[in-house]
């Protein structure tokens, strides 16, 4: 505690920042905690840590890092199942983190994640509509991203339905008209490997896969820009029905869960 303070500044910055400057959102009981991924940990989130285990050596170390966990890490991530009735969890606690902060606080945000496991018919997009709405009211500068954790054309298991869950989100977003929502993106989950991908929807498996090049085309797009909670409707769609972006599907009055129940689409 004998270092200049300038120099234990340089200190907290390092010991509380988070990879990629993004924290990650934990509640227990009443009390929340935010926590990092570990530098050893193979897969993200599977080991987590406190953000700021300084605050636990000593009174003056709590005290003179108190605030640093979101004044360095500008991303909070929050995890959560989709359900078939109400919220998912994820968005409530992001709800109770936003109601908790302090103004300067939020300014100092420029990303929040909701990660979203399960069934894709579940999604609540009138929850996330309405807390997108209230994050760019209040604060602009904020970009919503909800990451789709079982939306992975990397992962063997979800790659068959990739593109038909993307597609689900368009119809929903066009559905719902999702107006004025600039900050919000649904993202895929995982990294994205073009060469990989290429390879096995255009040589090993190209049989299964006869949309193999629009595929890796919406695989490279998504992956790079998300789904924008804007989507841009053609005035030939009348408000309330639904349409793939391909031009061979048929135009629906139907809504988009009803579209992907028929279907028997659904990841678990």
């Amino acid at each position: 505690m004998r270092l200049p303070q300038e120099l234990r500044d340089m200190i907290y910055e390092y010991a509380v920042t988070g990879p990629n400057n993004r924290v990650i959102y934990c509640r227990h009981t009443n009390r929340q905690i935010l926590q990092i991924s570990s530098p050893n940990s193979i897969t993200p989130n599977q080991n987590l840590i406190e953000a700021n285990p300084l605050r636990f050596v000593s009174k003056q170390l709590r005290a003179e890092t108190l605030g640093l966990t979101l004044k360095f890490n500008t991303s909070v991530v929050f995890s959560g199942r989709t359900q078939d009735r109400g919220d998912s969890s994820a968005i409530t606690h992001c709800t109770t983190f936003i109601n908790e902060c302090s103004r300067a606080v939020l300014a100092n945000l420029s990303r929040i994640e909701l990660e979203l496991s399960g069934n894709v018919s579940y999604l609540p997009f009138g929850s996330i509509n309405c807390l997108a709405g209230d994050i760019y009211a209040k604060n602009p500068q904020i970009s919503l991203i909800v990451r789709l954790m079982h939306w992975n054309v990397m992962d063997d298991t979800f790659i068959w339905y990739f593109s038909e869950y993307g597609e689900y989100i368009v119809y929903a977003c066009q559905f719902l008209r999702l107006e004025n929502m600039k900050n919000l993106r649904f993202m895929p989950c995982g990294d994205f490997d073009r060469k990989r991908l290429r390879r096995k929807v255009l040589k090993e498996m190209q049989n299964l896969f006869p949309r193999g090049k629009e595929m890796l085309e919406e695989a490279k797009q998504w992956y790079k820009k998300g789904i924008p909670g804007v989507v841009e409707v053609p005035e030939a769609i009348p408000r309330g029905s639904c349409r793939a972006p391909r031009e061979d599907r048929l135009v629906s009055t139907k809504t988009p869960i009803e579209l992907i129940r028929e279907s028997n689409f659904c990841l678990y």
